[in-house]
């Protein structure tokens, strides 16, 4: 292939040595050598140059329709915000609140079992009860102790009953 480029090459530059002075030099050149060199690479040229337009032009309208279809998309979006659904640990988030909302609403029944011994103070935590009792001594209450409770308990040290509602 190589050696017949250099000899049609040498070919041409006799012949446009000869018809410099002529006008129809390009078509000279045109007319008689290039159809030799390209006999069958020409159609297989055209043909190559017609499919990649026609690859260009499908290339080219899939990306306007997937161009069309995000727009639409983003359209339907800003109208109908996606709803968010939450994972593993939303759930447990969500479980522990509904724990302590339940918590906070049901507080349990503490009834002393000596009565010498007095419940002065409740107050709901995040997963149980914190009671604070003593032992009453005339006004005053003495032996104070704190215990904090969850559902699982229902005796505070032999002195207190705890029932949940």
């Amino acid at each position: 292939m190589f050696k017949k480029l250099k000899s049609l090459k040498s070919k041409i530059k006799k012949k446009v040595s000869k018809g410099i002075n002529t006008k129809n030099l390009k078509k000279n050149i045109k007319s008689k050598y290039v159809p030799t060199l390209k006999s069958g690479a020409k159609k297989a040229f055209e043909l190559g140059k017609k499919g990649a337009k026609a690859a260009y032009a499908e290339m080219e309208r899939r990306h306007k329709e997937n161009l069309a279809k995000k727009a639409a998309q983003k359209k339907y979006e800003e109208i109908n915000p996606p709803k968010k659904s939450g994972g593993f640990f939303t759930a447990m988030a969500g479980a522990a609140a509904a724990n302590v909302a339940k918590n906070r609403m049901s507080p349990p029944i503490c009834t002393p079992l000596d009565p010498d011994y007095v419940v002065y103070e409740m107050k709901p935590l995040a997963v149980g009860w914190l009671i604070r009792y003593g032992k009453r001594e005339g006004g005053r209450i003495t032996n104070k102790a704190s215990r904090t409770i969850s559902r699982t308990n229902s005796n505070i040290g032999g002195k207190i009953k705890v029932t949940w509602s």
